[in-house]
């Protein structure tokens, strides 16, 4: 898989401190999600086992990926990974955070 694909924990926070447009989507169950999430991300659960992406998520991405950079996370970037590239092969223009919430976590508290 390309590393073009992934945006580093470090980069989306340059982003979020320049004020560029994302739409940033949590992949991981709502608990999950409650207990603590990247500011300013929805959630929509996506089950690594059978990888089905909502319709309604791939139609939000289409409307958004023209005008904001689009991002999905997981707990450690491997189910978004696969999404990514999923959603790619669709002709949808994503990025996966490397190392998912849990690498973020090391660098940013801000949870």
């Amino acid at each position: 898989m390309s590393n073009t694909w992934n945006i580093t924990p470090s980069q989306l926070d340059k982003k979020q401190n320049n004020g560029e447009k994302m739409y940033i989507v949590d992949l991981r169950r709502d608990s999950d999600y409650r207990t603590g999430h990247i500011k300013g991300a929805i959630n929509v659960y996506v089950d690594d086992e059978d990888l089905i992406i909502p319709e309604f998520l791939v139609k939000m991405i289409y409307r958004h990926m023209n005008k904001s950079m689009v991002i999905l996370y997981c707990e450690n970037g491997i189910t978004s990974m696969r999404c990514v590239a999923k959603l790619r092969k669709q002709g949808l223009t994503v990025y996966n955070l490397y190392g998912g919430i849990t690498e973020y976590k090391l660098l940013f508290n801000d949870i």
